[in-house]
């Protein structure tokens, strides 16, 4: 174990930091699992310090809102909301019935299961002439009847404040909290992200300087054999530095640099095969950030990631990629948003200092009707852990069908095929699910 004053100051920062930080600072990387729909149920969690910490990963696509034609009235079909006085809350809730071809990921013995699906989502809006606040907690629960052991569940907690200091000064105060339990043998994860942030402008460039802290923790688990694997060794703190820099004197397209330094430190100093895994991280990126008014938004870099690690045995890890989102909107009636990511995720695996993964997407919307959105999409990850290389592949096709503001009918089908490194871990799983939404 560490000098512990030194891990219960750490854990101090990232206790105060939290409440004034921002998402998107875990190891998180495009969603392979699930539908388009959660796309639109859930919260838009995309921070403006997404692109910032060492993990690059894509940005989170911006909420598919559907594209509609202009009017001069207001959307029937929109959720009026709770509230007045500049804030307002819109809640919704999504009950759905599932099945699953594959729900224990099985090469050779798949086993299919049917359950029911729950998805809470509240969101808070501000309506402020200066200033801007979003906040919201959603959740996705699955239950599969019979196969409890491989039941699933969700949690997403935010929250985004921009304050307008000066005219040419602003800051981002960002926090979120997340829970991802997968089910079967994978652990459950636990992340508490913060960050602060000011932007600056100075005539034909701005600069924003980033701090911000993570903190990763990940459940025991209890394997088939009845063992308990022990997963302590896994939780880590890190602690980003981070300057942009972008000139702004082109207001369709604005190049930017950006470089950070991302120490972590683990709570057990030696993990399960005697290895202090406690590391330096180190990025920079070079791209592009668009805003070619309704055709084309975005933001895209190339990324380089360099990490290294306390011991010597472990050396070094590298990576280099895309990172980024592209929005791109050919007509009044479609919307297609394009994301990539590169990172550096942490393993357990003896001899291997990390493991690299790409992913890249595509999520397509087209308004067929005023009240009826088709959905679609694809995307690829590809991890390499050592000498091991592991291709996920997911496609999804869905319809959304607004009756009113408050009820809605969802139906989605979700395709998702691994093709892995190691012998005989190949799957295939294939998803369908159909439920109502009530908004507010």
């Amino acid at each position: 174990m560490k000098r512990r004053w030194g891990s219960l100051a750490t854990w101090v920062l990232v206790c105060l930091t939290a409440g004034m930080g921002g998402p998107g600072l875990g190891q998180s990387t495009l969603p392979l699992k699930g539908t388009l729909d959660d796309e639109i149920q859930a919260p838009d969690v995309t921070s403006p310090l997404a692109e910032t910490k060492l993990e690059i990963s894509p940005l989170e696509p911006p909420d598919l809102i559907p594209p509609r034609k202009p009017r001069v009235e207001s959307d029937p079909y929109a959720p009026t909301g709770i509230g007045n006085n500049g804030l307002r809350l819109y809640p919704t809730l999504t009950a759905s019935s599932i099945y699953s071809s594959n729900i224990n990921t099985s090469a050779n013995n798949p086993r299919s299961g049917i359950g029911l699906q729950l998805k809470p989502n509240v969101r808070l809006e501000s309506d402020w002439t200066r200033h801007s606040l979003t906040a919201g907690i959603g959740g996705n629960l699955i239950r599969y009847s019979g196969n409890d052991g491989f039941d699933s569940a969700k949690l997403d907690v935010f929250e985004r404040l921009r304050l307008d200091v000066r005219r040419h000064t602003t800051a981002d105060i960002n926090s979120s909290y997340g829970l991802d339990e997968a089910g079967g043998t994978e652990a459950t994860e636990h992340s508490v992200s913060g960050s602060l942030a000011l932007t600056q402008d100075f005539g034909p460039m701005s600069a924003r300087i980033t701090t911000a802290a993570n903190v990763r923790t990940f459940e025991d688990v209890r394997l088939a054999d009845s063992s308990v694997e022990n997963n302590g060794d896994r939780a880590y703190v890190e602690t980003i530095l981070a300057l942009r820099t972008t000139y702004t004197e082109f207001a369709q397209i604005r190049p930017y640099l950006e470089a950070n330094y991302s120490p972590r430190s683990h709570v057990l100093e030696i993990d399960r095969n005697g290895v202090n895994r406690d590391s330096s991280g180190y990025a920079a990126t070079a791209g592009v950030e668009l805003d070619a008014g309704p055709i084309w938004t975005g933001d895209l870099g190339l990324t380089y990631l360099h990490r290294n690690y306390d011991t010597a045995s472990l050396g070094a890890a590298d990576a280099i990629g895309l990172t980024g989102s592209l929005t791109w909107s050919p007509n009044e009636l479609t919307r297609i948003v394009m994301a990539t990511g590169t990172s550096l995720e942490e393993t357990t695996e003896v001899g291997t200092p990390a493991s690299s993964k790409w992913t890249a997407g595509l999520d397509m919307i087209y308004a067929l009707r005023d009240n009826v959105d088709l959905l679609a999409g694809a995307s690829i990850e590809i991890e390499a852990n050592g000498a091991s290389i592991d291709k996920t592949y997911d496609g999804s096709l869905g319809v959304a069908w607004k009756f009113n503001p408050v009820l809605s009918w969802t139906a989605a089908y979700d395709l998702t095929w691994l093709q892995s490194g190691n012998p005989n871990g190949d799957y295939v799983e294939h998803r369908v699910s159909t439920g109502l939404t009530l908004s507010r």
